[in-house]
């Protein structure tokens, strides 16, 4: 039993390297027909190979995209949080500002365009200190409003 194991991880080494050849070949627009004379191997070992191969670079895609999307979440819920003071304390540009980003992150949330970001700021002048009564509201578009 021994002997086979050791076969078989040899077969999967070597399936391995042809693999590393498959994908560099792939760069250079090489048919699977092309790569598999080039290799000395059968154009449906090299079929499968391209498939494996791609698999593996869809899920590595997705992991990168993910962990990209993560990022800017988290870069603008830092700026949001950066800039409520003044969103706040009545500052109608912190407030533009402040609805720029959640538009932005609703983007990468992948919200799309049937949803609408908006924003109602009161101030209430006869406080001693203006009182801001801010409410932003993220809603659905009807057909009417798109």
């Amino acid at each position: 039993m021994a002997k086979k194991r050791g076969s078989w991880a040899r077969q999967r080494q070597r399936a391995e390297k042809r693999r590393v050849l498959v994908a560099d070949l792939m760069d250079g627009s090489e048919t699977e027909r092309s790569i598999a004379e080039q290799l000395g191997v059968g154009k449906s070992t090299i079929h499968r190979d391209v498939a494996m191969l791609e698999d593996r670079w869809k899920a590595q895609s997705l992991v990168k995209v993910e962990t990209s999307m993560a990022r800017d979440i988290h870069r603008a819920e830092s700026a949001i949080g950066f800039i409520w003071p003044e969103v706040m304390s009545a500052n109608l540009r912190a407030v533009r500002e402040l609805v720029s980003l959640l538009k932005y992150k609703g983007d990468l949330l992948g919200y799309g365009p049937d949803i609408a970001v908006k924003s109602e700021i009161e101030i209430d002048p006869t406080e001693s200190v203006p009182k801001v009564i801010s409410r932003i509201t993220i809603m659905r578009r009807s057909d009417d409003e798109s």
